[in-house]
This record gives structure tokens, sequence and C-alpha cells, in this order.
């Protein structure tokens, strides 16, 4: 049995609103993706209305036409801003440790430097949950800055740059007790973790030796408190199907939202397995939006009469997960707006994956 729609007009032209503001996310998302591809020669800007009019102009979107404008208004400029260079250079790992550029199997650990004008996501998107519009968080330097970076076969897996630094504000943060994090990385987390007193014991859980050498040789040693610290060397999906005794987890193991979703899943499902454990994901709230443009996918494609031959194959991950909420879904009488729009909360959402 299908998803069934016993609901008046009034609602149903509220949920069509929302599978707008679906495809817009998507549209924003895009645009933003490809101006941050080609946004490293930016002319100077005298303002950040100055920056924003020129971003735009360059993906062929101009605030003269009243819908682009009244978008842009909403989910781009209350966000956009011009950053201080203090938030790479003040960072206490920054300041603290000393790391050569130097190059381990296909690993390079290096410098890199952001242009002047140069754009970039400089933290987390935020949602509104009136329509869940997602607002981007789009920043740039007034002049030339450097950062860290580790990269893989020349392409960059992780890097002190604000959206790192931004990110990782709350998982810092709600660390305590015993600890664990799925991802080593350049160690960011495990070196502010460390060094809160509430944090007894920080567990590493990760798979790569190389990874683990370069930690060990060139970072651990600088650590004041790296006895805290066990690293283990292990496959993170093996190991969260055995239980274990944690207060606190943290999992970094993508590279960006759309790499994340499905392994983010595997997780949330064998949270169950880390009993009285609090768990924090790297961009869960990206993931999640993620998860609802799924949803609503589903729940558009059923308004259309889409039939369940049609969620039997799947050629990508995204597919998958489209078809798996179906199957998750299929029962569900939608009776209100009300009911579709509290289902594409984040709880909602959450449970739904558990299920």
């Amino acid at each position: 049995m299908d998803v069934k729609f016993t609901i008046k007009q009034s609602d149903l032209n509220k949920i069509k609103h929302l599978f707008e503001i679906k495809d817009i996310n998507i549209s924003i998302a895009e645009m933003l993706q490809y101006f941050f591809k080609i946004s490293d020669s930016n002319e100077k800007a005298t303002s950040e209305e100055d920056f924003l009019i020129k971003m735009l102009a360059k993906c062929d979107v101009f605030l003269t036409n009243e819908e682009d404008n009244d978008i842009v208004q909403k989910q781009i400029k209350p966000c956009l801003k011009c950053l201080d260079k203090k938030i790479i250079t003040n960072d206490p790992y920054i300041q603290s440790l000393k790391i050569p550029e130097t190059t381990f199997g296909n690993y390079t650990f290096k410098k890199e430097s952001y242009k002047p004008y140069q754009a970039f996501p400089y933290d987390e998107i935020s949602v509104v949950e009136e329509d869940y519009r997602e607002i981007q968080k789009v920043g740039y330097f007034a002049s030339s800055v450097e950062y860290l970076a580790f990269a893989q076969k020349g392409e960059v897996w992780m890097s002190i740059i604000p959206n790192e630094i931004n990110t990782h504000i709350g998982p810092i943060s709600h660390a305590h007790g015993n600890v664990v994090t799925f991802g080593l990385g350049m160690g960011y987390f495990v070196f502010h973790a460390i060094e809160k007193d509430d944090v007894k014991s920080l567990t590493v859980i990760e798979k790569d030796r190389k990874i683990i050498n370069f930690f060990n040789q060139y970072i651990l040693p600088q650590l004041s408190k790296r006895e805290k610290i066990n690293i283990i060397c292990a496959d993170a999906y093996s190991y969260i199907k055995e239980n274990h005794d944690f207060d606190y987890a943290y999992v970094d193991l993508w590279h960006n939202p759309n790499d994340g979703l499905p392994f983010y899943i595997a997780f949330k499902k064998a949270e169950h397995n880390f009993p009285n454990c609090c768990f924090d994901y790297w961009l869960e709230t990206s993931i999640l939006s993620l998860y609802r443009r799924c949803l609503l996918t589903v729940i558009e494609e059923q308004l259309n009469d889409t039939p369940e031959t049609a969620y039997l194959k799947s050629k990508t991950s995204e597919d998958q997960i489209i078809n798996d909420l179906y199957f998750k879904t299929k029962n569900l009488v939608i009776s209100s707006y009300r009911q579709v729009h509290d289902l594409l909360k984040e709880k909602s959402l959450k449970d739904l994956i558990s299920k």
C-alpha cells in the first residue's frame, strides 16, 4: 500500500511550498559549490554588499530579479561575512604545534592559502524550521591567509580553516568523561578535547596506519596531556558492531555531507551498542538536510502516484536512501500539513533512520 493522502487543498498547497523550498535549497547549494570552485580570482570588494553582488553576477544571479532577490536576502545575505584571519592564526592548535611540511605514502601535510576575496563556507548551514530553508554561511578574507592542510592523493581531506574550526566548537565543548572519536585526521579534535579537565580519556579509532604513524611522530610528542590518548588501528564500521562503554562519541569520517549520509545512517543504527553514550556527528545538520530532501522527494513522488516498482532498484546511494524511505513510510496516511512538517524535524528524521 502506498502513502495515502486525505488532506484539504490549503494544506496541500503548504506541502507543495515545502517541495519548492527543497528545490531552492538544492539550487543554492549547487550555485555556491560552483562559485567556491571559481572564486580564487575574485576582484576586490569594497563591502560585503559589493562582494555579494559580484559573487552573484559570476553565477548569473541578479538582485533586480524579484524572486532571486528574495531567496538571496533570506538564505545567503544574512550570514555572509568578511572574516578576521585571527580565527585561524589565534587557534591554539596553530599556535602550539610545529609540524613540518612532509609527504608520507599518498598523504601530504602542507601549507595552503586563501586568496583575497576567495569565497568559502565558514560554518555549518542553519535551517529555518518554519519551512526548512537552508541558510548558507559564506565567508572570505580581505587579504591572503595561510592555513595547514592534510591531503590524500592531492585532494585536501582536512585543513585548519574557518569551517573546520567552527564546526568543531560544539563537539569539543560536549566532550566529557571517557571519549571515543572516529577518524584521526590532523588530530584537531584530539588536541582540543584532551585539554578539557572533564575529559578523562580519549580513544581514537583510525584504520590507516600511515595516519597514526604521522600523528605519533609529529603531533603526539607535542601534546601536554598525551597520556589520555589511546589510538586503536581498526575499521570504524566493524568497531561499532560490538558493545562499548563510553560517555561521549564524536564521528568525523567523511569529506562532505554527500559522502557522509550513508555512513551517518550506519552509525545511527549502531548507537544502541554504546549505551548511555552521547553522540555528535560532523556536519550533522547538513547531513540531515540531505535526508530531509530525500524524504520530501518520496512524498512528492507519492503525491504524483509513483508506483512501488520504481523503488525496487537503485543506481546511486541516494536512490537507495529514497527507496528505503519509501518502504519505511508506505503505510502512512497523511491528513495534514502539520503532520508532514513534523515528520521533517530533525528528531523525526533521526527516528526514521533508526527505524
